[in-house]
């Protein structure tokens, strides 16, 4: 991981077999960021997306082997506590042309990723809302 930043813009650059989530919260302990959203693409592989069900209020796993180009990754980093979250979801380019996307779980860099974080002035906490089973920033 490669970490380019001017203070409130860092260019995040992963590596073949750097795991997304795990880099970003690294990389959100080391920038000591109050908050963030983020963007991004590259390539990646072994993903797992997500679909949260309001029903059930669970997310449904979708495991995704293989190799995609990752077209967008949007989202936003806040914090629960004392630990980092890292709320992303992902469209997915697959070899015929199409796309698959959701909230994106888990995902391995294949060949690289270039992330885009945009520090914000303000802390960004999360509290969980019992209605839906999830943490939400306040």
């Amino acid at each position: 991981m490669k970490i380019h930043s001017d203070g409130t813009i860092t260019a995040l650059i992963l590596e073949k077999g750097e795991a997304i989530h795990e880099s970003l919260k690294q990389a959100t302990r080391e920038l000591e960021l109050p908050g963030a959203f983020v963007t991004g693409i590259g390539a990646v592989k072994d993903v797992t997306i997500g679909y949260f069900d309001t029903k059930s209020n669970k997310y449904k796993e979708i495991a995704l082997k293989g190799s995609f180009e990752l077209l967008s990754l949007n989202g936003d980093i806040s914090w629960e506590g004392d630990e980092p979250v890292i709320h992303l979801h992902a469209v997915l380019g697959l070899e015929d042309g199409s796309v698959k996307g959701g909230h994106l779980m888990r995902a391995t860099i294949g060949v690289t990723g270039e992330i885009f974080i945009n520090k914000t002035d303000v802390r960004l906490e999360r509290e969980k809302v019992e209605e839906f089973g999830l943490s939400l920033i306040k």
